[in-house]
């Protein structure tokens, strides 16, 4: 059970295959949340060739982690492009660090760029979506879940597309449906609902848990549901917008996720993630 780490890092441009490392010392710290937050990735790969390093720290750059183990199979753990890289000698050692975002971090620079779409009233609201990732280039899932939602009015997108995106997001809330990227896929689900496109994943002391369940108390809160911390063995099921099944002597439910942190060395240290859920 959860023995030998793996951990394989793809990256390259879109018009081809890309490069496959999974023999040197990679670590990686990654961020993914089900709001339009900051989705981010950092990545350190150790004693790459010259040619290699050269080829990897391309900004856009594709880049894809998969993480897990030998006897339970790696999952994606991040899907983005290379924000920012560079290579550096220390002592006896090339140290390559990568910076990577997705979709989820909003102020990446196509969210700057300018769109001028007219929608006539009684349009789905799907169609502008679809117009959207259309435009970002990415996939789109839970789409059924805003199929009934209509224009009241015509509608004109004009400006940035992150206020478009701001827009539709806002509309989206009034009719209790949410919106958000993560791994390079825009996602809608229904607000407020312990549905997931993701099943259930089981958390206890025999499957994954380290250490305890903490409860996040936030005052400056009005939301009355309750939200907890955990930290479990790496677990590529994990991901915003799943249901967590937690059952421990003092916390028992079905939770869903709001954040998660990955950290992980396929050469020691941490290889866990720790995961902010809610009722």
């Amino acid at each position: 059970m959860a023995y030998n780490r793996k951990i394989e890092l793809i990256i390259g441009q879109n018009t081809g295959l890309g490069l496959l490392i999974s023999d040197l010392n990679i670590s990686f710290d990654i961020i993914r949340n089900y709001k339009l937050e900051d989705n981010t990735a950092t990545f350190t790969i150790y004693n790459a060739k010259k040619d290699t390093r050269k080829k990897i720290v391309q900004r856009n750059n594709n880049i894809i982690l998969k993480a897990g183990y030998e006897d339970e199979g790696m999952g994606t753990i991040f899907s983005g492009f290379v924000y920012e890289g560079s290579s550096k000698k220390r002592g006896t050692e090339w140290v390559t660090e990568i910076i990577a975002n997705d979709y989820g971090k909003n102020s990446i620079n196509i969210f700057k760029e300018t769109v001028n779409f007219s929608y006539t009233q009684g349009i789905p609201i799907t169609i502008i979506i679809n117009d959207i990732v259309s435009l970002l280039g990415i996939t789109v899932s839970g789409l059924e879940n805003a199929a009934s939602i209509t224009m009241n009015n015509a509608k004109v997108l004009s400006g940035s597309l992150k206020n478009a995106i701001k827009n539709i997001t806002n509309i989206l809330k009034v009719n209790g449906v949410g919106l958000y990227f993560d791994n390079n896929e825009m996602v809608i689900y229904n607000l407020g609902q312990q549905n997931s496109k993701f099943g259930i994943v089981n958390i206890s002391p025999r499957s994954g848990l380290i250490g305890s369940v903490e409860e996040i108390i936030d005052n400056s809160s009005q939301n009355t549901k309750k939200k907890y911390s955990f930290t479990s063995l790496m677990n590529f099921k994990i991901k915003p917008n799943t249901l967590i099944k937690l059952t421990t002597e003092d916390t028992n439910g079905l939770f869903i996720v709001e954040q998660a942190n990955f950290k992980g060395d396929n050469f020691g240290g941490e290889f866990n993630c720790t995961v902010e859920v809610t009722e």
